[in-house]
This record gives structure tokens, C-alpha cells and sequence, in this order.
């Protein structure tokens, strides 16, 4: 059956070149997969942009993206393209099977219903494997992706190019997907849409992908550069963030949003194996093998501070560095075989050490914290109060943001109505100190500031072998913190005896490894009154104290 063309009036090609005829005998041809509407407003606007204007500088380069677009043409998903997408997950994502259901039951009712999958946020903790979970799935449907970071993206002209009348003027990186990967039904994936920049006065770039989100609209997408709609009701557009913070409702409306899971211990022993073989096929024929103690120690040191694989394969990189050299030295060395002395050696050089020896100079006013990094790094974070009778309210130190100061302020009204009951007076002017040069924000010191405040106010010294984490609310009740298992790794270094955690923490703790729980006492700590009692005495009177 021969594809239905759409007329065009031959009067408009007495004044066509080669190249204006070919575009338009393509874009005549209803069979490509546009839809015809749009290919009768590309005829429309083609025959008015340039059979009926003189050319400028920027006619040549619309017309070669023109040339890259017209042939290209659209690919329905199949039964094949379903099966070999889960295939390919299944061999690069362990513990992901509910996410992978979700994606291919997307795919499966495209196969059905002959339309385009609807667009997906996948959201997560950094490093779970949201990006690479995509693009394994890309993969897999073999119709072409690309991978757009939308970090720090500002203006709408990235997403829908710039107009002629803006110095260096170009297509934006939908139009530039379609060229390169030569298709009209591309997977488009756009990496960190929390990330997204605010408008710096050209075009709010949240407002671009509105034209890729409505059905209605995605077959007229109009790049401002080439000014002409073309059909993108074919792409499949996902999304990556790490958090639904900040990311405006009018694009959340418009996703399918799907929470990314936190992997179990089995599911990062089964990552961590397969790093370390993917690690092994680029040294071959030469290989590093690891004893099951060090991979158990990979996942508890390394897999388990935020349940990613990302500082595993940093971890198990290290080490394949560290022992290339002996393979340099000696060329008749070809397998090697890490045990967990090695990888425990690795994370106590990368191991950030504050103080030494904190027991040495403990005293009243004082308790431990521990906290993480950014990247979950967990460390002993001492903290030092002094109540001064010279002053008045609360002042912190230490380089601490917004949160932390708010939380240290929830600790000190905590710490004052709690004395106004027990001892009938107010604490009194208070100076927090949040020591060791790192800049740190969150939530995590409460539980641990208001105690130390206590100890400082009835002159009792606490043990130096004692950690608190936990958030606090301003009636005393604990909250749920981040980082706990790395907060324990920490604890367990500097050979702190126990450990006080929100009672909400405790689920994260299930089915850990045996060896870390019996190396520390965990107690699991409701309310503020609770900590108290644990480490002061129960017979505890105020002492006069210096102020």
C-alpha cells in the first residue's frame, strides 16, 4: 500500500533548491510516524521560513538540522523490546525488583495500547542506582537514549534552543537527542531534576519540559531556534532526583513518581560481587579476588553508610589501584586475593579522625556526638558547653548552618524547661561549641546537645565511652536521624562502649551483621527524659557550678 502524501502547491517550489525539495517530499510523506497535523504546519512553516524570505546566516543551519530530522523515523515497542529490557536489568540491578516491575509494566502497556510510555521520575538517595537503572533500561529497548544532566540548567533555551536574534543561536538538547540517536522515539533521561536552576531571565527551563509532558502538546514541539513544531509525541521522557524538594508541582502533576528502596545487606553482597567482577574483566587476564570476610567488611563499612553501591565500587577502585603495583613489580603474578585486613586498612587511612584520645581531657559540659559527611563518612563529634552567668539566651560555634543552629536553640529551650521542672531556675546564658573544622548541617545533635547542656548546668561529667545521635522536638520526644550505620562504624573506632539512637532508628538495624552489634551497646532512646536517665545517675543533684 503506498503511503498518502500531503499536497503541497507546486507554485511554492519554482524558487526551491535540491535540498528544500527533498525536505519537503519527506516531511509530505504521512508514513513516518508524525502526526499529520504537525507535518502540515512543518510544510506551512517551511514553505513561509524559506521559499518566501531571502536567506540569512541562520537559514543553512536550520536547514541541516532540517536534513538530520526528516528522515528519521519512529519505532513501536514490541513483545522483544520487553523481554530483552528486563534481561538487561536483571544482569546490572540486584534487589530492584519491584522498581523494574513498575518500569516494564510501562513498557508492557505501550506494547498493548501502541502509545508512548508515560513519563517517570525515579526518585532516590544519590548513588542507589537511579541513573544506571535507566539507562540499562534504555539499553535494553535498543530505540536510542541519551542522558541529560540538568544540573545547574537555568534558562529554557537549553531545553528548546535560543532564537536567531541571540548571538550564536542553536537548537536545545531535545531537537539535538532526535540527530543523535537517529530516531523519533528516543528515551530521553534527564538526570537531576531536583538540580534544575531558577530562571536567570530567559525562560524558566521547568517550563520546557511542559511541552513534553502534555499529549496534546508534544506533538507541536517547537524549538525556538528552528521556530517550526515537530512531532515528540513518540520520546519517552524520565527523570532522575534525589529529592521532591524544590521541584515545581506543575512537573510532579505531570510524572509517574516512583521511590527508589534502600538495598538489604544480601543485595549489596551481590553488587559488590559483581563490581568486583566487572573490575576484574578489564585486568585480565590477571585477577584480584576478595574473601567473603571482605566482602561482608565492604558492605558495613562502605555499602551500608547511605545503602549504595556507588562508595562500594569507590572502595573496591582503591584497592584494584593499590595492588596494580604488585603486578608491576612482578610480572609472574597474575591473581591476588584480598581479605578484610586489607579493606579495613583501607577505610581506617580514609577514616576522618577529629580527635585522639578524647577520654584524656573529657569533662563536665561535654558528650559525644557522631555524625556523618556529605558522602555518610561517620566521625566522633565532640561537643562542649559553657554556662556563662554573664550572659543571656544561647550562642553556637563551630561551622554550623541554618539547621544545626535551629536545632541547637530546640535543645537549649528543651534543656531550660526540663531544669525550670527538676531544679526550679532557668539554665541560664549557654555557649555550645561544635567541635572539629567541618562544615556540617542537620538535625542529629539535638538529643546530644540538650544532654550536654544538662551536664554543664549540674556540674556531672558523662562517660567518655558514651555516643548520641538523634534528633529531638522542642516536648523532648527523639527523631529519626540519617547515617546510623556508619554513625556505629564511627562509635566503634574511638571504642565507645555504647551508643544512644532513636527509638525510630531501630528498623534500620534489623538483620544487621552480628560482629557489629556485639561490639557496642545500643540502646534505643524515645524521649529526652529517657536519655537522661541512661547516662546520669538516677540520684542526680545540682552542684554549684562555675558560671
Amino acid at each position: 500500500m503506498l503511503a498518502r502524501k500531503i499536497y503541497i502547491d507546486s507554485s511554492f517550489l519554482e524558487n526551491a533548491d535540491e535540498s528544500d525539495k527533498y525536505i519537503l517530499e519527506r516531511l509530505s510523506d504521512s508514513d513516518r510516524g508524525i502526526c499529520e497535523h504537525t507535518a502540515r504546519a512543518l510544510i506551512d512553516g517551511y514553505i513561509e521560513l524559506f521559499l518566501k524570505r531571502e536567506d540569512d546566516d541562520y537559514t543553512t543551519k536550520r536547514k541541516a538540522l532540517l536534513l538530520s530530522l526528516v528522515d528519521l523515523k519512529s519505532q513501536p515497542y514490541t513483545t522483544m523490546d520487553y523481554f530483552r529490557a528486563r534481561r538487561t536489568m536483571d544482569r546490572s540491578h540486584e534487589g530492584l525488583e519491584s522498581i523494574k516491575n513498575e518500569l516494564l509494566d510501562e513498557v508492557a502497556n505501550a506494547v498493548i495500547s501502541k502509545r508512548t510510555p508515560r513519563p517517570m521520575l525515579l526518585v532516590g538517595k544519590p548513588g542507589c542506582g537511579k541513573t544506571s537503572l535507566l539507562t540499562s533500561l534504555a539499553h535494553g529497548l535498543g530505540k536510542g537514549f541519551e542522558v541529560i544532566s540538568l544540573s545547574g540548567f537555568t534558562g529554557s533555551f537549553m531545553i528548546k534552543g535560543s532564537d536567531t536574534q541571540w548571538k550564536g543561536a542553536s537548537h536545545g538538547k531535545v531537537l539535538e537527542t532526535l540527530v543523535r540517536t537517529k530516531t523519533l522515539s528516543p528515551v530521553i533521561i534527564f538526570d537531576e531534576l531536583d538540580k534544575l536552576g531558577k530562571s536567570d531571565g530567559y525562560g524558566k527551563a521547568a517550563d520546557a519540559f511542559m511541552d513534553l509532558l502534555e499529549d496534546d502538546r508534544k506533538t507541536d514541539f517547537t524549538d525556538d531556534f528552528l521556530t517550526l513544531p515537530f512531532d515528540l509525541s513518540k520520546a519517552w521522557t524520565l527523570f532522575t532526583a534525589n529529592t521532591l524538594e524544590g521541584i515545581p508541582e506543575p512537573l510532579l502533576d505531570r510524572l509517574r513518581i516512583i521511590e527508589m528502596k534502600d538495598y538489604d545487606m544480601n543485595d549489596l553482597e551481590k553488587i559488590t560481587k559483581r563490581i568486583i567482577k566487572d573490575m576484574n574483566a578489564s585486568i585480565a587476564p590477571r585477577t584480584i579476588e576478595f574473601d567473603a570476610e571482605a566482602i561482608k567488611a565492604l558492605v558495613l563499612n562502605r555499602g551500608m553508610l547511605n545503602y549504595s553501591a556507588r562508595p562500594i565500587r569507590d572502595a573496591v577502585s582503591k584497592i584494584f589501584a593499590s595492588k596494580a603495583s604488585v603486578f608491576m613489580k612482578d610480572p609472574k603474578i597474575n591473581s591476588l586475593l584480598v581479605g578484610a585486613k586489607t579493606v579495613e586498612a583501607l577505610f581506617k587511612r580514609d577514616a576522618i579522625e577529629i580527635i585522639e584520645q578524647p577520654e584524656k581531657y573529657f569533662k563536665t559540659g561535654m558528650i559525644n556526638a557522631i555524625a556523618v559527611t556529605s558522602t555518610f563518612e561517620g566521625y566522633l563529634s565532640p561537643i562542649e558547653v559553657k554556662i556563662c552567668k554573664d550572659m543571656t539566651g544561647l550562642s553556637v560555634y563551630g561551622l554550623c548552618e541554618n539547621m544545626m543552629k535551629e536545632n541547637a536553640l530546640i535543645a537549649y529551650e528543651l534543656a531550660d524547661s526540663y531544669t525550670r521542672e527538676k531544679y526550679g531556675e532557668s539554665v541560664g546564658g549557654v555557649s555550645v561549641n561544635y567541635m572539629a573544622s567541618i562544615r556540617r548541617n542537620g538535625d542529629s545533635a539535638g538529643l546530644a546537645t540538650a544532654l550536654a547542656i544538662l551536664s554543664e548546668y549540674t556540674g556531672t561529667a558523662l562517660r567518655s565511652d558514651i555516643a548520641v545521635t538523634g534528633a529531638i522536638s522542642m516536648k523532648g520526644f527523639t527523631l529519626p536521624v540519617g547515617g546510623i550505620i556508619s554513625k556505629l562504624q564511627a562509635a566503634i573506632r574511638y571504642g565507645i562502649h555504647d551508643i544512644l539512637i532513636p527509638e525510630a532508628n531501630r528498623k534500620e538495624l534489623t538483620g544487621l551483621e552480628t560482629k557489629l552489634r556485639k561490639s557496642i551497646n545500643i540502646h534505643f532512646i524515645s524521649s529526652f527524659e529517657e536519655a537522661v536517665a541512661l547516662v546520669m545517675p538516677a540520684s542526680l543533684k545540682k552542684t554549684e557550678v562555675s558560671r
